[in-house]
C-alpha cells in the first residue's frame, strides 16, 4: 500500500518506496521459516522442491503481466520512441531475473523521470529477490540447518551474520560512491533479507520463553508500527542516503518478532480487508506499476483519474490472483524428463513460459516497429530522442562526427579531440573561430551554430562532454565525473590555446540546476560558484581579445514528465490535453531569475561577455509547452534538448547576439 501511494504521488508519502525494503525483511523471514520447517530430505529434493515452489508462486503471474503490459505499451508508445525499446528490453531481462542489471547498466535513476515511463522499472526488486534465491538455500544447506544437524543453528547464525554485515557495509559505502548501484544490486540488498532470516531464527529459538510473552512486547510492537509509519512520511534525505532504509528494516523485524495475539497491532493486521490485500499483494505489486505507467503515457495521473486507476489496479490484481496465481500454484505441473534427470515443474514451466513470453514479445515488437500496433499520432520531428545528440552532421563539405567530438562516458578519458575533426568551415583559414563547449546541450544545438558559417561570421568547432559541469568550480560527482575532469583540465584548455584575438568562446548548458523551484543555501552557493568560474574565464579571455557567450536557462521541460510523443495530442487525452506538467511563463521566469540576473550582471561588467537568451523562443505563450503556437516541436526528448526545428528558429537570435558582442569588441580577427 505504501509503495502504490508513493508511485501515485511521491509527495503524499515521500518514503513510500521503503515498502520494498519492508517486503525484503518479510521475505527473508518467510523463506527461512518455510525452509527450516520442512522435513529433511536429500540435497536434490531440497533444492528442486524449493525452486519448484518459487517458480509456481512467481513466474506465471510475472510472465502474464509482462506480456499484456508490453502489448498495451505498443498501443500507446510510438515505434520510434527510445522509451519503447528501453521498456521492452527491461521486460525481457525481467523474464530472466536480470532487469536490475539492465537498469543499472543504463544508469536509470529509480527516482528519475525515465523510470516513471518504463512500465517494467518495478521488476528490479523481483530480480533482486530471484538472485537472493540463487544463494540463500545453499547457505541453509551448507550450514547444516536444513539437515537438522546439531551445529546447524550455530553455523547458520555465524554465516548469516557475517554476510549481513558485509552486505550492510557495501550498501553504506556504495550509497556514498554510487547510489544507483547500491539501490539495484542484490549483494548490497542482501542484508535486508538476512535481517528477516535472523529474526526468524531468533523467534524460533525464543518463542516459548517468558520474555516473548511479557507485557512490554505490546508496547514495542505499537512503537515499531507507529515508527514505520512516521518514517514513510519523512522527506527523502539526500544528506544521509540509506538512513530511512536502515530504520524501516530494523523496525520491521522488531515488529514481526514482537507482535502477539490480543494486541491492537495484531487486530489491525488481521482485519479481513488487509489480509485479502496481503493475499493478492504480489499481483498488486506487478500490476500497479503497469497501470500507472500506461496512465502517464496516456491520460495522466491526477484527482480525476486516480479513482479509476485504483479500481483498475485492484480488478487486474484480483483477476491475476484468481485466474493465474492461485490455480497454477495449486495444480500439478507436468514433469519434464531429460535423460535420467527429472526437472519437474521448474524445467517445464521455465522452458514453456520463457518460450511463449519471448515469442509474444518478439512478434509484437516486429509488428510494432512496422507501425501496426501503435494507435496514436507521432510527434513530427526531424530527429527524436537523446540518442540523436551525437549523430553524424554534414554541412556543405564539412562533417561533424559525434564519436570524435564528444566525451560520452568516463571510458572516453584520454580521447584526443582535434578541432579539424569537429569544425564546420575551415578551422585554420577562417577569419574568426567560434569554439562551442558544454554538456550534452552544446551538441544538441549544432543546427543553430551553422548560421555562423552560412552568414560568413567564421568557422564553428563543436565539442561536448555529457553531464559536464558549467565551470570547473562546480564539482561533478556523478557518473561522468572523470570525463568532466578530463574535459576541463585537458580538452578545453588545448582547444582554447588555439584561439586567436577576435575569436569567440560559446558556452552552452541547460542551466536547470541553477533554477530550482525554491532556492536554498546550496543552490545559491552553486550560482556563486558559477559566477566565480565565469569571471575567471571571462577575464582570461579578455586578456587575449576573445569574446565569451553564455546561454541562459530555457523552460523546465524535463520536469513535465513527458516525451515528445506523449506531449503530442492524442485521441485518448482528456479534452485533447496531454498529461504533461507544464509551468507557466511567469513561474518559469521566476525560477530562473537569480541565475539569469547573475549572467546579466556579468554582461554589464565585462564588454567581452554576452548572454544568449532563447527563452522567448521556447516559451512564446502563457504556458511553456513542448511545442509552439504553430505546432512546431521545440524539444527532441524528455531531457529538454532542443529539436532541429527549434535550432533553426534560434539562428537569428544567435546571430544577433554574436554581432552585438563583436561590435562592442572590434578587435581585428586573426591578429595578435
Amino acid at each position: 500500500m505504501a509503495v502504490i501511494v508513493h508511485h501515485i504521488d511521491r509527495t503524499l508519502l515521500p518514503q513510500g518506496h521503503l515498502g520494498v525494503d519492508i517486503f525484503y525483511v518479510i521475505s527473508g523471514f518467510v523463506i527461512t521459516q518455510s525452509l527450516i520447517k520442512r522435513p529433511h530430505c536429500s540435497f536434490g529434493g531440497y533444492i528442486l522442491g524449493f525452486y519448484t515452489r518459487r517458480v509456481k508462486r512467481l513466474i506465471p503471474a510475472l510472465f502474464v503481466c509482462i506480456a499484456l503490459t508490453a502489448l498495451a505499451v505498443f498501443a500507446v508508445s510510438s515505434p520510434d520512441a527510445t522509451l519503447t525499446k528501453a521498456s521492452i528490453r527491461t521486460g525481457v531481462t525481467a523474464l530472466f531475473g536480470l532487469s536490475n542489471f539492465y537498469l543499472l547498466r543504463h544508469a536509470t535513476d529509480y527516482f528519475g523521470s525515465s523510470a516513471l515511463l518504463n512500465p517494467f522499472t518495478h521488476t528490479w526488486s523481483l530480480s533482486v529477490e530471484a538472485q537472493f534465491y540463487l544463494v540463500f538455500p545453499f547457505i541453509l544447506w551448507l550450514s547444516g540447518l536444513s539437515q537438522k544437524r546439531s551445529d546447524g543453528v550455530r553455523n547458520f547464525t555465524l554465516i548469516i551474520w557475517m554476510t549481513a554485515i558485509a552486505s550492510l557495509v557495501s550498501y553504506i559505502w556504495l550509497n556514498n560512491q554510487n547510489p544507483i548501484m547500491a539501490f539495484y544490486l542484490m549483494p548490497s540488498r542482501f542484508w535486508e533479507l538476512a535481517v528477516g532470516a535472523i529474526g526468524c531464527l531468533a523467534l524460533s529459538k525464543h518463542r516459548n520463553t517468558t520474555i516473548t510473552h511479557h507485557r512490554f512486547t505490546r508496547h514495542i510492537t505499537f512503537f515499531a508500527l507507529v515508527a514505520v509509519i512516521v518514517v514513510l512520511f519523512l522527506p527523502r534525505s539526500t544528506s544521509y542516503p540509506g538512513l530511512g532504509t536502515f530504520a524501516v528494516v530494523i523496525l520491521t523485524v522488531v515488529f514481526i518478532c514482537s507482535i502477539r495475539p490480543a494486541t491492537l497491532a495484531y487486530g489491525l493486521m488481521t482485519l479481513k480487508p488487509l489480509v485479502f490485500l496481503g493475499v493478492i499483494s504480489y499481483s498488486l505489486y506487478l500490476w500497479h506499476w503497469s497501470v500507472l505507467t500506461i496512465s502517464r503515457l496516456t491520460i495522466g495521473i491526477d484527482s480525476r483519474t486516480i479513482p479509476f486507476q485504483l479500481a483498475t489496479i485492484f480488478i487486474l490484481s484480483v483477476l491475476s490472483y484468481q485466474l493465474v496465481e492461485k490455480p497454477l500454484r495449486a495444480s500439478e505441473w507436468p514433469v519434464l524428463k531429460i535423460g535420467n534427470i527429472r526437472l519437474g515443474a521448474v524445467g517445464h514451466s521455465v522452458t514453456c513460459a520463457l518460450g511463449l513470453a519471448a515469442a509474444i514479445l518478439l512478434v509484437a515488437a516486429t509488428f510494432h516497429q512496422q507501425g501496426y500496433l501503435y494507435t496514436g499520432n507521432i510527434a513530427p520531428l526531424i530527429k527524436k530522442g537523446v540518442q540523436t545528440l551525437d549523430d553524424r552532421q554534414v554541412f556543405l563539405d564539412d562533417t561533424w562526427e559525434g564519436n570524435r567530438c564528444v566525451l560520452s562516458s568516463n571510458d572516453d578519458v584520454g580521447k584526443v579531440i582535434r578541432p579539424e575533426d569537429c569544425t564546420f568551415g575551415s578551422f585554420m583559414s577562417a577569419k574568426r573561430r567560434f569554439l562551442v563547449i558544454g554538456n550534452s546541450f552544446s551538441a544538441a544545438e549544432i543546427d543553430m551554430y551553422l548560421i555562423l558559417v552560412h552568414a560568413k561570421r567564421g568557422s564553428v568547432t563543436v565539442t561536448s562532454s555529457w553531464g559536464a559541469s558549467e565551470v570547473p568550480e562546480i564539482k561533478n560527482q556523478g557518473i561522468f565525473d572523470k570525463a568532466n575532469n578530463y574535459y576541463w583540465t585537458s580538452v578545453i584548455p588545448s582547444l582554447i590555446d588555439q584561439l586567436q584575438p577576435g575569436d569567440v568562446l560559446l558556452m552552452v548548458n541547460d542551466g536547470a540546476g541553477f533554477s530550482p523551484p525554491k532556492h536554498t543555501q546550496r543552490s545559491k552557493q552553486k550560482i556563486r560558484a558559477l559566477r566565480k568560474g565565469l569571471e575567471r574565464i571571462i577575464q582570461a579571455m579578455a586578456q587575449r581579445g576573445i569574446g565569451v557567450i553564455y546561454q541562459s536557462g530555457n523552460p523546465f521541460m524535463r520536469e513535465s514528465g513527458c516525451t515528445p510523443d506523449t506531449a503530442m495530442p492524442q485521441w485518448w487525452h482528456f479534452q485533447n490535453d496531454p498529461p504533461c506538467k507544464y509551468y507557466t511563463r511567469e513561474e518559469s521566469l521566476r525560477r530562473r531569475r537569480l541565475f539569469h540576473e547573475t549572467l546579466l550582471e556579468l554582461q554589464q561588467k565585462f564588454s567581452n561577455f554576452a548572454v544568449l537568451d532563447l527563452f522567448d523562443l521556447f516559451c512564446p505563450g502563457e504556458i511553456c509547452r513542448f511545442f509552439d503556437d504553430k505546432g512546431i516541436f521545440l524539444y527532441r526528448d524528455k531531457w529538454s534538448h532542443s529539436s532541429v526545428e527549434a535550432n533553426i528558429l534560434a539562428q537569428p537570435l544567435l546571430l544577433e547576439t554574436v554581432d552585438k558582442l563583436l561590435s562592442a569588441n572590434p578587435h581585428p580577427a586573426g591578429e595578435g
